[in-house]
């Protein structure tokens, strides 16, 4: 069967098709769980406090407990790959619906939101940037003051669960959950005043020699 041919089949039998997108959407709700979500991220953060702990009082963390740690990042960022696929779908069937609307109108789509004076960022609803890149160079630190985009993200989630707020969590134009957007905004910003060096490899944050100085100067 034709690509042109399934279309043509679906259009002409809307109830397949609602009950074909109503069975998608119901199998990635199902990948959610969210009291399991929060429960992990509790269990998460405590052991990361542990190994902290641990490590700075100079007791050898057990390999047990750094495994479970990785396993719980591993879960992490798995759930919030289903979260944001299922908001994508929805969010981009909702902008469909509105941009097929007879006698409607699509709407605004690109960088309006950030411009909006109701907007999240201009009303103060998201975590500030001086804040992240605090979090960024605390992450960083525990990293030998360097690491990887995805292990930083993965690292900043357990750094900044107390801090992040829900608009935090929203999606953005492009599909993105917010935060991850802000953080990476906000390392741009810091590779332009000279807090990251700019000729890293593709993919690797590293933090400059003089970036405590930077830090200080921050307000």
């Amino acid at each position: 069967m034709e690509k042109n041919d399934v279309l043509d089949f679906l259009a002409n039998n809307p109830d397949i098709l609602l009950e074909i997108v109503g069975e998608i959407l119901e199998k990635c709700r199902n990948n959610i769980d969210q009291t399991s979500i929060v429960e992990s991220k509790k269990q998460l953060i405590e052991i990361s406090r542990t190994i902290d702990k641990l490590e700075s009082t100079g007791i050898t963390v057990p390999d047990e407990l750094r495994n479970l740690k990785s396993s719980l990042l591993a879960a992490s960022n798995d759930s919030n790959q289903d979260q944001t696929r299922y908001e994508m779908i929805i969010n981009g069937l909702n902008d469909l619906c509105s941009k097929y609307k007879l006698n409607g109108h699509p709407k605004p789509r690109g960088r309006k939101r950030s411009r909006d004076k109701d907007s999240p960022v201009r009303q103060g609803r998201l975590t500030p940037r001086n804040t992240l890149i605090r979090a960024i160079v605390q992450v960083m630190e525990q990293m030998g003051n360097s690491g990887s985009n995805k292990e930083i993200h993965q690292n900043l989630e357990l750094v900044l669960a107390d801090v992040l707020t829900p608009e935090d969590y929203d999606l953005d134009s492009s599909g993105r959950i917010t935060w991850y957007h802000q953080v990476d905004w906000a390392r741009m910003y810091m590779v332009k005043i000279g807090m990251m060096r700019n000729d890293s490899p593709r993919g690797v944050w590293e933090l400059s020699k003089n970036y405590l100085k930077l830090l200080d100067e921050l307000k």
